[in-house]
């Protein structure tokens, strides 16, 4: 299991107006030899964990695991499960990143209580497909 980072700066966003993040820049990775990017532009609550893990993971150190995850949620373009595996092998790379008790933490919070977020955005997908 590898983590690069290309072209890796400290993420740079926009706050919305709801409150979430907008990149102004991609953030482009590969993991385990497969290239994912995140374009300019995408909209990002950074790392959404249930309330009962939070504690546990320092949200800094995960923000770019939680940008490519929600990325990844909201495009389908792997399963769920290997989303989340994702998720716990970027949150362990790179200089900032969370130590392996976090990472796991996060983990089981996102394996927990990801599936809402997950089922939201197949359903979004579906209705968007049948107009």
């Amino acid at each position: 299991m590898s983590v690069n980072f290309i072209e890796y700066e400290p993420l740079s966003t926009t706050r919305t107006k709801d409150g979430r993040r907008m990149l102004n820049r991609p953030l482009i990775l590969w993991v385990d030899g497969v290239r994912y990017v995140v374009p300019k532009g995408f909209v990002t609550d950074l790392s959404t964990i249930p309330p009962i893990f939070r504690f546990l993971v320092r949200f800094n150190r995960v923000d770019v695991a939680g940008t490519l995850h929600d990325r990844l949620y909201q495009t389908g373009e792997v399963s769920r499960i290997k989303a989340d595996a994702i998720w716990r092998q970027v949150a362990q790379s790179g200089e900032a990143s969370a130590n392996p008790f976090q990472s796991w933490a996060g983990w089981l919070g996102i394996r927990l209580g990801g599936w809402k977020a997950w089922r939201k955005y197949r359903r979004n997908k579906n209705e968007r497909g049948r107009i």
